[in-house]
C-alpha cells in the first residue's frame, strides 16, 4: 500500500471485503449487540496477499481476507486430507493405460470450486474487528455500514468458515465429501480424497477444493459437474492442461502424457538468491563414503557447529521450494 501499485492493491482489497460480505461470511454487528463474553475473543483482519500471472501472462494481484486464527478459541481437530502425490500420479497414468491397452476413450479434466470455505457454516459464530480504511466507499454504501463504525472500526460477526480460522479448512472438506457421497461419489476406504462413482466409470483426486477428473463418457463428467453446482461456482478445464500446478500435455492419439513446471527452477534461483547463484565450492561436506568390510560399522558421529538461524531458515526453504518440484517432475534431484 506503500508502492506505486497502492490503487491496484487497494482495489483488489475491496473486492475480497465485498465477496466476504456478500458471501454472508461477514455480518456487521452493533457493537453495543455483541455478547459480552464475546467481547475479549474478538481477533483482527489479517489480508493476505500474492501476485499472480493470468492465461495472457498478465500480472494480477489477489488479496485473501484471513481470520486471526490466533485469537480463537477451539481446541479440537483441525487437519483435513488431501490426496498424496503420489496417488495423482498413479490416477494419471491409469488414464494412459486405459486407453493403451483396454482400447478406452477416458480423458481427463480438472474442475475448481470457487470461494470453496466461505460455502461452509462455522459450528458458532466468531468476530472480528476491520478497520473502515479497508473499505471502498461504494462497499460502505452499499451496505450500509457507516452506522457501524466506532473508533475507526467496523464490528462483524463471522458466520462462515472464513480463512484463517483453525478448523474452516476441516469443516469445508466434511461438507463436500458429505454432498459428494449423497449424490453417489464415495471416496476410498483406503485411499483418503480418491473418489468414485457408486455406478458410472468416473473417478478423481481431490486437493482442497481442486478436482483431477479422469472420465470415459462425457454424460459421466457433466453429471460430476452438475452436482457441484448444486452447491458450488466451480470452474472446469475440459483439457485437463493444469493441476495442483502441474502444467499436463495430454496427447491422446499417441496416449502420451508429458508433465512440467515452466521456469520453476529459474524462478526459483532468482528469488532464493536475487545476486546469482553462488559458486559451487569444494568444502567438503560431512558424508563418508562407506568402508566395506570394515571392523567397524558404528554411526558416523557429526561433530561439526551447527548453522545458524538464518542459514538453517535458507536451507529450509530451499529444500521445501524444490523437494515439491523433485517429487513431481524431476526424480533425479531426489538423493
Amino acid at each position: 500500500l506503500r508502492g506505486p501499485d497502492a490503487p491496484l492493491w487497494r482495489e483488489a482489497n475491496g473486492d475480497e471485503l465485498e465477496r466476504l460480505l456478500h458471501t454472508n461470511t461477514l455480518c456487521p454487528i452493533h457493537l453495543r449487540d455483541q455478547p459480552a463474553f464475546a467481547r475479549g475473543l474478538t481477533t483482527y483482519y489479517n489480508p493476505q496477499v500474492k501476485e499472480k500471472l493470468d492465461l495472457k501472462g498478465n500480472k494480477t494481484r489477489r488479496v485473501r481476507g484471513t481470520f486471526g486464527g490466533n485469537k480463537c478459541v477451539y481446541d479440537g481437530p483441525t487437519s483435513s486430507p488431501v490426496a498424496d502425490l503420489a496417488v495423482i500420479k498413479l490416477h494419471w497414468h491409469t488414464v494412459v493405460s486405459d486407453r493403451r491397452n483396454h482400447g478406452t476413450n477416458t480423458r481427463y479434466a480438472t474442475i475448481d470450486i470457487k470461494d470453496f470455505y466461505l460455502g461452509s457454516t462455522l459450528p458458532k459464530a466468531e468476530w472480528i474487528r476491520i478497520p473502515v480504511a479497508n473499505f471502498p466507499e461504494e462497499t460502505l454504501v452499499k451496505h450500509s455500514l457507516n452506522q457501524f463504525v466506532v473508533k475507526g472500526h467496523i464490528l462483524f460477526r463471522v458466520d462462515k468458515t472464513m480463512y484463517g480460522h483453525p478448523v474452516a479448512g476441516r469443516i469445508a472438506n466434511k461438507d463436500l465429501v458429505d454432498h459428494l457421497a449423497e449424490n453417489g461419489y464415495i471416496q476410498d476406504d483406503n485411499i483418503p480424497c480418491l473418489f468414485s462413482h457408486i455406478t458410472s466409470n468416473i473417478s478423481f483426486t481431490l486437493v482442497v477444493d481442486d478436482f483431477g477428473v479422469k472420465y470415459t463418457h462425457d454424460a459421466d463428467l457433466d453429471a460430476l459437474v452438475s452436482v457441484l453446482e448444486k452447491k458450488y461456482k466451480i470452474s472446469i478445464d475440459r483439457t485437463g492442461a493444469k493441476y495442483i500446478g502441474i502444467r499436463l500435455t495430454w496427447d491422446y492419439s499417441a496416449n502420451k502424457l508429458t508433465i512440467d513446471m515452466p521456469n520453476y527452477v529459474s524462478t526459483s534461483i532468482t528469488r532464493l538468491c536475487p545476486d546469482g547463484p553462488p559458486r559451487p565450492s569444494r568444502t567438503p561436506g560431512i558424508y563418508l563414503p562407506p568402508k566395506y568390510g570394515a571392523p567397524n560399522l558404528g554411526p558416523t558421529v557429526d561433530t561439526s557447529p551447527l548453522v545458524s538461524v538464518d542459514d538453517k531458515k535458507f536451507i529450509v526453504e530451499v529444500v521445501g521450494t524444490f523437494l515439491f518440484y523433485a517429487r513431481m517432475v524431476d526424480h533425479t534431484m531426489l538423493p
